[in-house]
């Protein structure tokens, strides 16, 4: 995450980071490298009494005691994440979603459950995307004996993304009719479901055919020369990926 936040900084395509950590291990590395670079806010909850032993000072530090259980946990990150955009306003956040906080955690000396550790996921990316500041996950620790259970933590973390930026990205609204040659056309909006602004640049095509079309700058789309047939109109948008 500090090489990323670098990056970023170094390329002018942030002027203020945010750096979520919410492994039970301190963020000690970003905490050390940024200490002297307010651009960049680190945030980290973690047990008090877990390694590393000797703690760097984070920008906000959360130390919590064993058996810290899920209700305490939670209300300690609503207290605290809130109040750190409301006053940093950052334009970007690095999110470590660490799972070793599970009560299951043989290291973790921590008693949150898989629900509270899914419902601390939500919390953050929910409350992110509700202030429009984009985000990156970085998945981290697990110990616990049953591999099942780090692997479904993870799951839920990228569930809870994939539903808030991408399931519920889109509303469209479509109407079926004939244009001038007698051939069926469908028209279409397609919105931001959270802002109800329109989304450009989403390619939408008919099930198991190559007609398609992309979605203008007012979110609009027409889609002429329909075959006969039931069809799905299926939506693909691609997420940019920045390179040197």
């Amino acid at each position: 995450m500090a090489v990323a936040a670098n990056w970023l900084l170094k390329k002018e395509l942030a002027k203020q980071i945010l750096i979520i950590d919410l492994d039970v291990h301190q963020g000690n590395g970003t905490a050390k490298i940024f200490e002297s670079d307010d651009r960049v806010f680190t945030f980290s909850m973690h047990g008090a009494h877990n390694y590393p032993f000797h703690k760097e000072q984070s920008n906000l530090d959360v130390p919590l005691v064993d058996g810290t259980d899920t209700a305490t946990y939670l209300s300690l990150l609503k207290q605290h994440l809130p109040k750190i955009l409301d006053e940093l306003k950052p334009d970007f956040a690095f999110y470590l979603s660490g799972v070793d906080i599970l009560e299951t955690d043989k290291f973790g000396k921590l008693k949150v459950t898989l629900e509270g550790c899914k419902q601390r996921d939500a919390f953050v990316l929910e409350t992110l995307k509700e202030k429009a500041i984009p985000v990156t996950v970085a998945l981290g620790g697990g110990y616990s004996p049953d591999v099942k259970t780090i692997v479904e933590a993870h799951c839920n973390t990228f569930r809870l993304a994939k539903d808030l930026f991408l399931m519920l990205l889109i509303i469209c609204s479509c109407f079926l009719g004939l244009n001038a040659q007698a051939q069926f056309s469908l028209r279409g909006t397609v919105l931001d479901s959270i802002s109800k602004q329109p989304l450009v640049g989403i390619n939408l095509f008919l099930s198991h055919t190559s007609i398609g079309t992309t979605t203008d700058q007012s979110g609009h789309f027409i889609i002429d020369r329909i075959p006969q047939g039931k069809f799905e109109l299926e939506f693909f948008f691609w997420i940019p990926v920045l390179r040197e």
